[in-house]
Parts: structure tokens; sequence; C-alpha cells
């Protein structure tokens, strides 16, 4: 009886030595068995919160997953970016197999714990018809990804593809296309005189230009990163002296100029910036990301749309990006994306479960429910936000979030506040320059 059982156990050792070879986590570049192999626990740590729409339809592919797989994902929804809570996670030896993020940051902090995704990227799939996702992702985002992996990878992994990015946003002038129509305006404003002068349109046909409910930072760090370069805003940032550079006083007095001429809707002042107008206001423009235009399109009857153009060249800018082909500009511009750890011993199972969020049906969901620009580039996009298409393809070079203003938090926070006073005609330009020099003593 004992031998019996001795060649049982033998035998079930060497049933699962061969399986192990297919399991995930093994070596990424043959074909493995991904589904059903074992009941895997897939560790996912998510940043949006489980009421968030992205999360509603997010879960439904996990639901598909756990139905086609036998695996079962644990999600935890924290409802706010990932970036320190997942380093701590990784750092700190917690199993995280899967977590998003913005990309950008994620890649800054936490690219040395990202697996590398170029072998996952090419493998045919039977959720995109037989297809790779090289083959059917936007090459805007595929580009993007390709270009913050090169630039935040770890050293020594050169060409890894860190992510799989999606929901991509613009920062730009967003625009009430009924209104733009009803004013006769056809040609969006590439320069700041042309933009003035779109303002000035809108005014004296009873639209309220621009709303002032935008965040600071992106208001000036946009205008000074493309006229001084994100590294100058960077050390702007850092040294309370540089506030007196006569560039700060020339953008400061620009925005002065737009609240001055009641191009800004003033009576906005709430404490928290955002895209809080009411149609009534008949607000025609706010400058935001365009993946938050469904926050304006709630407030709008429906059958609204919204077109974009990107943040209008400013008199005396440097040309930092001169060498960009024609039609192309520097934009602030970034997207969320997908991570996956790389010492997880389910990498297969975690691209099978990314691959679903991003098959037609969940694709399709994702971009109509959050009115972001679809993961797939043969998918239209929802008819709402089809009018920010041309502002995506005419980026050519990156500017990161904030133009070098996130480079430190207390002078951002300090600078905020002030600037609020000049977009709620509270406070001149003279007096924003001088207690931002005053502060440094």
């Amino acid at each position: 009886m004992r031998i019996w059982i001795l060649a049982g156990v033998v035998l079930v050792a060497f049933m699962v030595a061969i399986v192990s070879c297919f399991a995930p986590g093994g070596d990424t570049r043959r074909d493995v068995v991904r589904l059903a192999v074992i009941n895997a626990e897939i560790n996912y740590l998510s940043s949006f919160s489980i009421d968030d729409p992205f999360a509603t339809v997010i879960a439904g592919a996990i639901a598909e997953y756990e139905a086609a797989s036998g695996n079962r994902v644990n999600v935890i929804w924290s409802g706010s970016e990932t970036t320190e809570e997942a380093h701590a996670r990784l750092a700190g030896g917690l199993r995280v197999d899967i977590w998003d993020g913005d990309l950008e940051q994620q890649l800054r902090h936490n690219a040395e714990f990202m697996l590398d995704l170029t072998p996952f990227y090419g493998r045919s799939n039977a959720l995109f018809g037989g297809r790779s996702m090289n083959s059917i992702i936007n090459p805007f985002l595929l580009d993007f990804a390709r270009q913050m992996s090169y630039r935040f990878a770890p050293e020594g992994s050169s060409g890894a593809l860190l992510a799989v990015p999606f929901a991509p946003f613009n920062v730009a002038f967003v625009y009430n296309e009924a209104y733009f129509t009803q004013t006769g305006i056809g040609v969006r404003p590439r320069t700041w005189s042309e933009f003035l002068l779109v303002s000035e349109r809108l005014k004296l046909r009873g639209f309220m230009p621009l709303s002032s409910q935008m965040e600071p930072h992106i208001a000036y760090g946009y205008y000074l990163a493309r006229m001084m370069g994100t590294d100058w805003v960077e050390e702007l940032m850092e040294n309370p002296s540089m506030w007196s550079d006569p560039a700060v006083f020339r953008m400061a007095t620009l925005f002065e100029q737009l609240a001055s001429r009641g191009y800004l809707s003033i009576h906005e002042q709430r404490a928290n910036p955002g895209p809080h107008a009411n149609i009534n206001d008949r607000v025609a423009m706010w400058l935001m990301r365009t993946s938050d235009i469904r926050e304006i399109v709630a407030k709008n009857p429906p059958g609204a749309t919204f077109g974009a153009f990107n943040f209008p060249r400013g008199e005396g800018e440097r040309g930092r990006f001169d060498d960009l082909p024609a039609g192309q500009i520097a934009a602030m511009h970034g997207s969320h994306a997908f991570f996956i750890a790389n010492d997880t011993r389910y990498a297969d199972y975690a691209f099978e479960l990314i691959a679903t969020i991003f098959s037609p049906n969940f694709d399709q969901q994702l971009s109509s429910e959050t009115l972001t620009v679809p993961f797939a580039a043969d998918m239209p996009w929802p008819v709402e936000i089809r009018g920010t298409e041309r502002s995506f393809n005419e980026i050519g070079g990156w500017i990161p979030y904030g133009g070098g203003a996130l480079a430190n938090s207390d002078t951002k926070k300090r600078a905020n506040a002030e600037f609020r006073r000049i977009l709620q005609h509270r406070g001149p330009a003279r007096e924003f320059v001088n207690t931002m020099i005053q502060d440094r003593e």
C-alpha cells in the first residue's frame, strides 16, 4: 500500500512540474495556456473609486474575465492617484500584480517595479479578432507610452514598454461648438492675439468667453512653459528670486487683461476650481483636461458637442519646439495607464485581464460612459468629443502636466492662491508678482 501511495505522490509531483512549465510568470516569449490552468488570485490596485464610471465598466470586464478564466481578481478601489500607495506596497513586499494610475507620475516613481510588456503587445489575441494589441491600439497612445517608457525606464531597460495607456488627455481650451457656430467663429485661434479676438466676439454676442474655474498652475505653468521652457518653470518653483523675471509679469498681465476685459466668468468664485458653470452662464470656453469633458456635458442640454484647440502661441515664445514638423505643436498632455509588476507570478493572466478591458465591447463602453478617447484606433469617438480630435492630431512635442509648476508643492500652493485673485479680477498682475517675491524672505 505504501508503495502505491508513494508512486501516486511521485506522479502528482511530475504532473505539477509539467503544468508549471506553462504557468504564468514563466518565459513570456513562449505561448502559454492562459485560461483555467490554476485558480489564480490577481491583486489589482485601482486609482478609481467604486462609483466612478471608469470603475463601473472595468468591473464589468473583470466579471467577464473571471467567468472565462476561472481566476479571481481582488480589487482595491482606492479612489485617488495610486503613485505613493503602489510604491509602498511594491517596495514593502505586498503583492500587487496589476495597478493603474497616471502614466507619467507612475513611471517617474515606480518604473523599477514594472514589467516590460513588449512581448505581450505583439501576441495575437482572440479578444481582438486574432490581431495583436500593437495592431489595434490608437497610435497616439502607443507612441506616448513608448516615449514615457524611454524617458523614465530604469537604467539598462532601453526599449522597454512598461505601460498599457488609455484615456489620454490634452490640456486645451475646450469650447462649446454651438456657441462658436452662433458667433460665426470658424477658425480656431493659434496665437494669443487671435485668442483675444475670439473672446471679444463671444462677449459681443452675449456669451461668457472663458470660465475662471481652471487650475491656476495650469494657466501660468502652461504659458511660461511655452514661453520659457519646462526646465525654466521648474527652476522658478525652486528659486524665489526668479519671480522678478519680466516673463512672469508679462504672463500675469495677459491673464489680468482677460479679467479686466470681462472675458473671465468672475462670478464663479468657488473655493475649488473646475468646470462648474451652469448652462445659463453661457460660458463658451474652459481651459481644462479634455478627459474631464463629461463634467461639462452633464450641465448642458442633450446633444451639446465640444471641440478643443491647443494653447495659443504667445508673443515672445522662445520657439523651443521649432524643429517639429509643420502643423505640429508642443502640448501639455498625458494619459492613464495599466502596469504589471515585474515580480508577479501571473503576468499572462494580468495582461489577459487588461486585454479584456480593452476588447471592443468594453472599449466602446469605457469611451462612451466616460467621454474619453477610445483605446482602439478604429473605434469611433463619442459624438460629444469628436471636435477635440484635431487638437490631439496636432501634438508633436510633450509638455508635462503643470508645465513644471509641480516641482515644488509649497510654491505651487502660494502661487495658485495669488493667481486665482487675478482670474477672479480681485488682484492685479503687479500684486501677484510682488507677493511671490516677498514670500521668499
